[in-house]
């Protein structure tokens, strides 16, 4: 196993990740250097790079997903103690990552190219005027798109985890994090709770900046 590791493997396994990284730089750049409502070619041409790169990503892993589905090659997960028929290549936590950051970005892409491509641009609220006559800034305003980058962001980062292994002391504690994750989601639903809690009180008290309760729920997070 080791000399196959050693002349076909690691190659393959570095190959797969620097492809990534590639989709990584493209994605930063586009979505996050360049604001996704500048349509100015560089931001353009780097967002509709990652998405069409996303795009064959998504495909030929969705083709492999479906192939195992219907030859058997699935295994019970059980979430929230629901037993679900997975496919192999999602039971990898990096392979579920990259799924879900291609879905996004595929999506990220698709929704911004048809405005700039039309001539268009996402607009921004203005500003409303105040009582003394000046300009009183508006709470920040969050859309669907903005969670799906934000979703997308992390899950591509966050898949770079597994090239850690490449190290032995980092895989090491690499499997050791991995190990704690269900504690650290028992903790995750405990604090989710304290703070829909805390945010349905402030809202119910109509504290300044607290008026809407999802509001309240993203300032409080």
């Amino acid at each position: 196993l080791e000399l196959k590791w050693d002349r076909f493997g690691k190659k393959t396994f570095l190959s797969v990740q620097a492809f990534f990284v590639i989709i990584i730089a493209l994605f930063t750049d586009g979505f996050l250097m360049h604001h996704t409502g500048d349509c100015g070619a560089e931001g353009l041409i780097s967002r509709t790079a990652a998405g069409a790169l996303a795009f064959i990503v998504f495909v030929a892993m969705s083709y492999f997903i479906v192939k195992q589905y219907w030859r058997g090659q699935t295994t019970v997960v059980r979430v929230f103690r629901m037993p679900i028929l997975t496919p192999r290549l999602l039971c990898n936590p990096w392979n579920l990552a990259r799924y879900i950051s291609m879905c996004c970005l595929v999506f990220a892409a698709s929704s911004t190219a048809p405005q700039c491509l039309g001539g268009g641009r996402r607009s921004e609220a203005p500003s409303s005027p105040s009582v003394g006559g000046g300009l009183e800034p508006e709470m920040h305003q969050i859309d669907f798109l903005m969670v799906v980058t934000a979703v997308t962001a992390i899950s591509m980062w966050g898949q770079l985890i597994q090239a850690l292994v490449i190290s032995t002391r980092l895989a090491a504690l690499t499997y050791t994090i991995g190990q704690l994750f269900s504690d650290v989601t028992r903790f995750m639903y405990l604090m989710g709770i304290t703070l829909v809690s805390f945010a349905a009180a402030l809202t119910a008290l109509q504290e300044p900046g607290f008026e809407e309760f999802d509001v309240s729920t993203m300032n409080l997070l």
